[in-house]
């Protein structure tokens, strides 16, 4: 028989582990989105010159 207490520490597994992935995957986006504007704002200048 599983307890109700095993339950609420699966349950706070599971939300522990949204957090890590959401808080990566925002990270990954800032980053990619930092790359994204140098390699924007590097191939302006290249084209200016």
């Amino acid at each position: 028989m599983i307890g109700t207490g095993t339950y609420i520490g699966i349950a706070k597994l599971a939300v522990d582990i949204s957090v890590v992935l959401l808080t990566l995957a925002f990270r990954y986006s800032e980053l990619s989105f930092v790359i994204l504007s140098v390699e924007t704002f590097a191939s302006i200048n290249i084209f200016k010159a």
